[in-house]
């Protein structure tokens, strides 16, 4: 369950780009803590996103074995916590 905020950049056909938001941690930060905030970052890492015809879903591309997929909302956190 693993989620990281992300920003729709652009949509053009059945590709989407989306931007990385920035985390904003106000005290000591370990595996598992929480942001204070998230923002939007224009500098942020860039991922490009296509459109699965057969899923009915936006999913990362290129597709690995087991692609990213996109939830649309507001933005949420939550850390790897294995």
């Amino acid at each position: 369950m693993v989620r990281n905020p992300y920003t729709v950049d652009s949509v053009k056909g059945n590709t989407m780009v989306i931007r990385e938001a920035r985390l904003i941690f106000r005290g000591v930060r370990y595996f598992d803590t929480l942001p204070d905030a998230i923002v939007d970052d224009p500098n942020g890492r860039k991922l490009t996103f296509r459109w699965s015809e057969k899923k009915q879903r936006w999913q990362e591309s290129p597709a690995g074995s087991y692609p990213r997929v996109a939830e649309f909302g507001e933005w949420d956190y939550q850390p790897y916590l294995d």
